[in-house]
Formats: structure tokens, sequence, C-alpha cells
């Protein structure tokens, strides 16, 4: 049996020196373990730049380093950064402009040489996490890469959504997630945990889905399916924007995220729906025709105030069959992303509304 001993080398590298490898040609990319160039887009590529402006931990490069004996110089070939390197050298040479859309506003629109010199000497000489491989052949560093993607954590939805889509729409529903993150964590809406696995991003996700589509079952194709109608172009982005801010901020001065019952994940972007028609008619109902409007019309004929919704869901009264608002404790308990169950808690949520607005 054939003894293996990779190598592998710690070797941090300043973005400088980096680039400078990748101009000089000792840093090279290897097609057989890296994608064709410019997968990503000028957003990504800007908000990676950004990232290491602002001093963030970046993935580490993977480097395979190949002695020549007779010249007695090195090549190293890039086994997984391609994508990174490709920003970092375009950046360096003023070839790339860091998009306008980005959160920090000193960054925005500039080229690496309209920096200001501390910003470019942050850039210079940010420490890149570098591994190199040597010592072994390109079968055992092919081995190698692909032993290393087999071991990654298996990616939920979410994150498998936020890899598959580079466009508009992915951006804007992360934008719109990280706006209001720091209020939903304090409100105890979403955990670190939560933000860490993108479900934060779901939940908005869900929203807009509404928004553009009204209200039905939602799995993780029909949430796709939306990503993927808007990833070239999305043109609501204002539109949809100032409806999400105006919902999600009325949520919060209305003081709903103190309701323990109802600050619920699911319960919520029902919420904001429904505070986005209250705010807006016809922005859900719009969609809502047939058998769906008979059950809507009927919830709504109920005059049901959020207290009473945010007591039906206490722990005390859930288990009462006879309760009142048993249809609407089984649309929060169970099947929460079926249309039905959607349908339910929006139009118990708009008519609660309604109701204490004295509409």
């Amino acid at each position: 049996m054939k003894e293996h001993s990779m190598k592998a080398n710690s070797a941090p590298m300043s973005v400088a020196d980096f680039c400078k490898g990748l101009l000089q040609g000792d840093v090279k990319v290897n097609h057989d373990y890296q994608r064709e160039e410019n997968v990503w887009n000028s957003y990504m590529k800007s908000y990676f730049i950004e990232s290491i402006l602002l001093g963030y931990p970046i993935p580490k490069i993977f480097l395979y380093v190949n002695y020549d004996l007779k010249t007695k110089s090195s090549l190293k070939e890039i086994v997984d950064g391609q994508q990174r390197s490709l920003a970092l050298r375009q950046f360096f040479e003023n070839k790339l402009k860091i998009s306008t859309r980005i959160d920090t506003e000193a960054f925005r629109g500039k080229l690496y040489r309209q920096l200001e010199p501390a910003e470019q000497q942050t850039f210079l000489s940010y420490s890149l996490s570098v591994d190199e491989f040597y010592g072994v052949t390109e079968e055992d560093v092919r081995e190698a890469f692909t032993r290393m993607n087999a071991n990654n954590v298996a990616l939920n939805p979410e994150e498998l959504r936020n890899a598959r889509f580079k466009g508009e729409f992915k951006w804007f529903v992360n934008r719109i997630a990280k706006t209001f993150r720091e209020p939903l964590l304090q409100h105890r809406l979403i955990s670190r945990r939560d933000i860490i696995r993108m479900s934060d991003i779901r939940m908005f996700a869900e929203f807009f889905y509404m928004l553009d589509r009204g209200i039905s079952t939602t799995k993780s194709a029909q949430i796709d399916d939306l990503y993927a109608a808007y990833n070239l172009e999305f043109p609501y982005e204002d539109d949809y924007g100032k409806t999400c801010v105006k919902s999600v901020t009325h949520w919060l001065e209305a003081g709903y995220g103190d309701l323990q019952q109802l600050g619920r994940k699911h319960i919520f972007y029902t919420h904001i729906a429904a505070i986005a028609e209250h705010q807006t008619q016809g922005a859900i109902s719009m969609f809502i025709k047939g058998d769906d409007q008979i059950t809507v019309d009927r919830i709504l004929d109920k005059k049901i105030g959020l207290e009473e919704l945010e007591a039906a869901l206490s722990d005390e009264q859930t288990d009462d069959e006879d309760h009142p608002l048993r249809e609407f404790i089984e649309a929060c308990a169970a099947k929460t992303n079926v249309g039905h169950q959607k349908l339910v808690r929006y139009a118990y949520l708009l008519g609660a509304l309604r109701n204490d607005a004295g509409a």
C-alpha cells in the first residue's frame, strides 16, 4: 500500500506580495482545480475587497508549490482561491472599481488609487491566510482538494441558494436582512446561529415571495425560482425595499417584537406582509382570489385584536380544542410553510391591525 506524506505548510502572505506573485507569474491558476475566471460579478468582488479593507477574515487560499530543480525556482499554483485571487489582482491593478452599493460609503465607486493612503496601506498589508502543498504529486493535490470539499459541513437550502445565485436579488435580500439584524436579535426573533445558517435571510425571502407572487406553499424550489427570476435583473428593488423597510419599521416601533407568542419567525414574515397590506392596500390582496378571498373575508369579519391572538397562543390555551381561535392556533403551530396556513395567519393579523387601528 502506497504511503502518503501530504505536506501542508502555513505560509501567510501580504496582499502586496501575493499580487506581485500573480503579476510576475510566480503564482498561477491551474484550471484542473479551479473553475473558469470571472464567475464572481462586480458586486461580489467589491464585497470581498470591502471585507479586506475592513479587516475581516476571509477563507484560506491553498497553493501547490512545484519546484524546478534545474532553475532552483518554484511555481505556485492556486488549488483553491481563484475568484479571490482575481478580485485582488484586478483591484491591485486599478481594473476593478468598488461597487457603489456596498455598505461602506467611503469606499464606494473607488479604484485602488483613489483610496486614502491609510486605506491603501490596509489593503496592501492585509495578511492572507495561505497553505502551501509541497513534496507531493499533482495526483495527491487533486485528492487533497477532493477531500477538502467532501469534508465540508452539509449546507442547508439557504446556504446552497446563497452559493448558487450571484445576482441582484440575492444581494438585495442579504442587505435587507443585514439592515434589521441587530434589532431582530435584540427582540430575540432571531439568534446568532440563525444568522450563521442564514435563517434570517430565508425569513425575508418568504416575505418578498408573498410581495411578488402572493401567498402560497413555499419550499426550497419555490424560493429558488424567485431568486432565479431576478438573478440577472431586479427592477423592483426600490419598491420592494421601501415596502419592507416601512413594514418592519412599523413592526419594531409598534412593539410587536415584545409579544412572546407572536414573535416567531414564521409569524413575523406573515405579520409584516399584513402590515404591508394595511399600509398599502393591494400589496398582498391583489393576488388573493376565489376561495382564498372568501377565507380572508370570513376571518376579517371576526374583529379580533392582536392581544387576543397573543393570548390564544399561550401555553394555557393552545390545548383547548374548542377555542374560538383554534384555526389561528393551528395555522401557527404546524405546516407553517403551507399556503393555507400562511393565508390564515395573514388574515388574522391583518384583521387585528385593522381592528386595533379602529378601522
